[in-house]
């Protein structure tokens, strides 16, 4: 179980740290990744302290780490890391509408097969996927989307064929 900062009683959540969330689960990420992926964790001396409760930022994390795998299952590199930025309104075209403001951020970047903008206009859709019969759900990014939108949040993507992916979550920051 991942290390926290936290105050968390029948649900509610005050407070995490992001990067110990993602530094307490890393051993379960390096297991989802298969060798001839790179995985980087880029966390060690950040704190990120947000707004939802740490299971539900592993959730998201593993989901978006899972993806990754599965686009570069021919190899390649996934980096996950975290931070802080300060969202102004109106944000690029790229990012998600937030409320002006302090936001943790957690990115997957991966090296792999990327996406065109077919696939992506689709990506938050629940059961939509791109993989064959039995081998996904839909369900993980429908997941994502519906844990950090219900958290004050957004989901940025960036991503290409060729490319590889970006996927950016802005929670709120805890005070």
């Amino acid at each position: 179980m991942a290390a926290r900062t936290i105050y968390e009683c029948a649900g509610e959540v005050s407070a995490i740290d992001a990067c110990a969330v993602l530094r307490g689960i890393q051993g379960m990420m390096r297991t989802l990744v298969s060798r001839d992926v790179e995985l980087s964790i880029q966390a060690e001396d950040r704190h990120v302290p947000v707004r939802l409760s740490a299971g539900r930022l592993e959730q998201v994390v593993v989901n978006l780490v899972v993806n990754a795998k599965d686009a570069t299952a021919q190899g390649g590199t996934i980096t996950v890391q975290a931070g802080m930025v300060d969202a102004q309104n109106p944000l690029r075209p790229s990012q998600p509408p937030l409320k002006p403001g302090r936001y943790g951020v957690v990115s997957v970047i991966d090296t792999g097969t990327g996406m065109d903008d077919d696939v992506k206009s689709h990506l938050f859709e629940p059961f939509y996927t791109t993989k064959p019969v039995g081998k996904g759900t839909g369900l993980g990014l429908s997941t994502v989307y519906a844990i950090v939108t219900q958290a004050g949040g957004g989901v940025a993507v960036s991503s290409a064929p060729g490319e590889g992916s970006v996927f950016t979550v802005y929670l709120p920051a805890a005070t």
